[in-house]
């Protein structure tokens, strides 16, 4: 997603356990490009907050104040 739609951002990725969950976090920076038109699935954050629920987890997902994204 961060390729489709923020080329050229600076990515972090974060992995952790903490009180017996697994906490992943990833976040970019603003877009180096214009979006790029790649296909894609049409589900989007909604599809990966009901496959997190089916899981029994949970996805938040926010814009940055410096144009990133968060999730």
């Amino acid at each position: 997603n961060i390729r489709k739609h923020a080329p050229g951002a600076h990515v972090d990725v974060g992995l952790r356990h903490e009180d017996a969950q697994l906490v992943i976090d990833i976040s970019n920076g603003p877009a180096a490009a214009p979006p790029l038109r790649l296909p894609g699935g049409g589900h989007g954050l909604l599809g990966l907050r009901e496959r997190a629920h089916h899981l029994g987890g949970t996805l938040r997902a926010a814009a940055l104040d410096d144009g990133g994204f968060r999730v």
